[in-house]
């Protein structure tokens, strides 16, 4: 994963698009000056924002403005960092993630984009997803969840739904949403995005439009 953020607005399909075209400049790290208009989280996970304390622990910096550093969790410095498609990426492969405390000021509107790039086509959490964003209640919970679904035919997010972008909220998307538009079946680096603004939920892929979903009113949920 790679130059993962989160706005408290929806970006419109052409800020979308230059998210998705800074992944065409050469450059050995994430450009400083894009797109920073509502950010509330901004992980580029570059050498230079990225600190390890030992072999096994380290923090990544928000660059967002907002102090919403990442612990790295279930990582090692030598098999996580990884060339990204902006920079330096992280690899997740294993069950990795990184932690974020509970204070992301997002409700309504909301965008959540990144670079992704699939280890094997049946790989993930549990075998059925892989988890892009998310907010959990502590334990097995999702508040909310953005994520690809595997390439097996078993589970609730094989067969028919294998390798789409999904996304799902207790509060406003009560029922998972998959887009048949922009599935991702390959190992190559793929920027993805999910945005809501009002009641529409639109997925994207490499900078194009996937499918768009009705969603209910009201915030997001956000709980502690």
């Amino acid at each position: 994963m790679d130059d993962v953020r989160i706005y408290s607005r929806s970006l419109s399909a052409s800020e979308i698009g230059q998210l998705y075209n800074l992944g065409n400049v050469t450059a050995n790290a994430t450009p400083a000056d894009a797109l920073k208009a509502g950010l509330v989280g901004w992980w580029t996970f570059d050498g230079k924002d990225t600190s390890w304390t030992s072999s096994s622990a380290g923090t990544t910096r928000d660059l967002s403005g907002n102090n919403n550093d990442g612990t790295l969790t279930g990582m090692s410095q030598s098999v996580s960092t990884v060339p990204g498609k902006l920079g330096q990426g992280l690899d997740s492969i294993g069950g990795g993630y990184v932690a974020v405390s509970n204070q992301l000021a997002i409700t309504n509107d909301f965008t959540f984009s990144g670079w992704i790039k699939r280890n094997s086509y049946v790989f993930d959490d549990d075998n059925d997803f892989t988890t892009i964003v998310a907010k959990t209640d502590g334990s097995t919970q999702f508040d909310f969840l953005f994520y690809v679904c595997s390439s097996h035919n078993g589970g609730t997010c094989g067969g028919t739904n294998a390798d789409r972008l999904g996304f799902y909220d207790d509060a406003v998307v009560t029922s998972d949403v998959r887009s048949s538009i922009g599935a991702i079946a390959d190992k190559n680096w793929h920027h993805v995005a999910v945005t809501r603004s009002g009641g529409t939920l639109q997925f994207y892929t490499d900078g194009v439009p996937g499918d768009s979903f009705a969603v209910g009113a009201g915030a997001l949920d956000n709980r502690s």
